[in-house]
């Protein structure tokens, strides 16, 4: 009789924090990565500073016109019968200052706002026209005094943006560099002279979360820059919380990384539990391998007795639990074998892992042996694997 047993191994509180504390240490490579964020924040500031001395230099112009403006609106006050000259003047440069105001983004930070005035412009230029100075005269003032408003709001929301977008884009980079930086490590495992030093390639022992992870703070970079003339004051403002929000991931996909490889190791070491268990009951190793050779993947261990009988113990990663495997034993047995004897197997496995300072749930059958895992060439082939997937996707 052949069949399945499955049982759920848990890792212990007290064993994860030895595994992660005390047998595991992380050195990350990029050494030099505190410069290379010093000189990002440095080109940020430049990057500002840039951006905002136009905007100053605007407001500087505008300071200066409003005092010729005044002085033009005092000596209408002045010169009462030098008033159309004078307030055919004022048109000439209120004209021009509304045109000026149209070249600033006003559609973004204060939509609408010169239409109005605008009109109010217009009724003035309406009433110059048929001849009616004091009445031209008084709508072009506040006019006037609403553009040089709307000029100051536009102005101040333009620098506003500029530091913000800068300050997100700043971010946006240093936490694509700090991801970049987070490629590699080198992973120290046991102590003195047991230790071992593993290379850990985050983004293989996370499938992809790193590259993921930089792709989309790379999106965000270019909306950042693409919309460097469209985007308005809370776009940038939600990009940043974004990203503020995102950087906290960056630890967790680096912990995932030395979890995964720390779990690699531990199937292996589980394995030989249950091969020692199985050498109980007469049988001796013939062969192991990871699934797909792939060491994210379960560890597969296989063993024989004299009597043609093999036990294959697939010990797999339960996803989305970390420090928990399921560990199933498939029996191929030439002669009968009955439940009892397969569950008595079984018990024996969890009760070696349990004394071993792992949590073994009782185990359960879970039907037929899977015929590919007898073939340990198929195994590092990842031939189940490849029919997994296929059947997957119908």
């Amino acid at each position: 009789m052949s069949g399945e047993k499955c049982s759920y191994i848990s890792v212990p509180d007290r064993e994860l924090r030895r595994l992660r504390e005390r047998d595991s240490r992380l050195r990350n490579l990029e050494s030099d990565l505190p410069g290379r964020l010093e000189d990002i924040r440095r080109q940020a500031k430049r990057e500002m500073e840039s951006h905002l001395a136009p905007i100053e230099n605007r407001i500087r112009q505008q300071e200066r016109a409003a005092r010729d403006m005044r002085g033009q609106i005092d000596a209408i006050l002045a010169e009462a019968r030098q008033k159309k000259e004078t307030a055919r003047r004022f048109f000439v440069d209120l004209s021009k200052l509304v045109e000026d105001t149209g070249n600033l983004p006003h559609g973004r930070f204060a939509p609408g706002k010169l239409e109005a005035v605008s009109r109010h412009v217009e009724d003035a230029r309406r009433n110059y026209e048929n001849n009616m100075p004091e009445a031209s005269l008084s709508t072009a003032q506040q006019a006037y005094w609403d553009i040089a408003d709307l000029r100051e709001e536009v102005l101040s929301k333009q620098k506003e943006f500029i530091r913000i977008r800068q300050a997100a884009l700043q971010e946006a980079r240093i936490l694509l560099e700090t991801a970049r930086a987070n490629q590699k490590y080198q992973l120290e495992m046991g102590q003195g002279a047991d230790s071992e030093v593993l290379a850990l390639e985050v983004d293989y022992w996370t499938r992809g979360e790193l590259s993921s992870f930089e792709a989309k703070v790379k999106a965000l970079e270019k909306q950042l820059e693409k919309g460097k003339d469209t985007f308005t004051i809370e776009q940038v403002k939600e990009i940043l919380s974004k990203i503020t929000v995102m950087k906290p991931g960056l630890n967790e996909i680096v912990d995932r990384a030395r979890e995964n490889i720390l779990a690699s190791q531990l199937r292996v070491n589980m394995a030989e539990m249950v091969v020692d268990a199985l050498q109980g009951q007469g049988f001796v190793l013939e062969d192991s391998a990871y699934e797909g050779g792939d060491e994210r993947n379960a560890f597969v261990a296989k063993v024989k007795n004299v009597a043609g009988s093999e036990v294959v113990t697939v010990i797999s990663p339960v996803k989305d639990e970390a420090g928990k495997n399921a560990v199933s034993i498939h029996s191929y047995d030439e002669t009968f074998v009955d439940e009892d004897t397969l569950l008595e197997r079984a018990e024996e496995v969890s009760s070696i892992l349990s004394e071993g300072g792992l949590e073994a749930e009782a185990p359960v059958c879970a039907g037929k042996a899977n015929p590919q895992y007898r073939d340990i060439a198929a195994v590092r082939k990842g031939e189940a694997l490849k029919d997994a997937d296929r059947q997957s996707r119908g």
